[in-house]
């Protein structure tokens, strides 16, 4: 048997762990890069373009190690996301909805090979966060694929998103010619 509030309760909570997710990712993955980034034109240290540009290393350049290992925590969160709505109907607005989801994990997954291969060989750093790539991956197929299952209607009805909210009125004419 099924709580009576379990859907407002998990709603919430991928509230929370989307916008968890997205904030970790923007500051704690993105951040260290343009702090390098920056620094390196400011010192002049920033590598040519043989020696792989922002992304690349010389002998001053990475300041620091920016840590790739992190891009593993919003790539969970996107992995639980994905998994916990599967009976959740996401089609909300203007909160977050599963194809919200879905293309943040995506874009994550594509801002996500720069910063987990960033400074390859560099000494000390060793791009712990690569393997982040694929779970941004698989959370962004189960996401796709569970939107296609409801659009074709092969999950159960409580899992569908519901008609529209707007209705006509009776005294509203049909079409806009009328």
């Amino acid at each position: 048997m099924v709580k009576p509030g379990w859907q407002k309760m998990a709603l919430r909570v991928s509230d929370r762990v989307f916008f968890g997710s997205l904030v970790f990712f923007v500051i704690v993955c993105m951040g260290p890069a343009l702090v390098i980034a920056v620094l390196g034109l400011l010192t002049g240290s920033t590598p040519t373009e043989e020696q792989g540009g922002f992304f690349g290393w010389s002998a001053e350049y990475p300041a620091f190690n920016p840590q790739s290992w992190t891009l593993f925590i919003p790539a969970a969160g996107m992995l639980f996301l994905s998994i916990w709505t599967i009976p959740l109907p996401l089609r909300r607005f203007p909160k977050p909805g599963r194809a919200t989801f879905a293309w943040f994990a995506f874009v994550a997954f594509l801002f996500s090979i720069p910063l987990g291969t960033a400074y390859f060989g560099a000494p000390g750093i060793h791009n712990e966060g690569t393997l982040a790539l694929f779970v941004y991956l698989v959370a962004w197929l189960v996401f796709v694929v569970r939107d296609i299952l409801g659009w074709v209607h092969l999950v159960p009805l409580a899992w569908r998103e519901g008609p529209s909210v707007r209705t006509r009125r009776a005294g509203k004419p049909a079409s806009a010619d009328a």
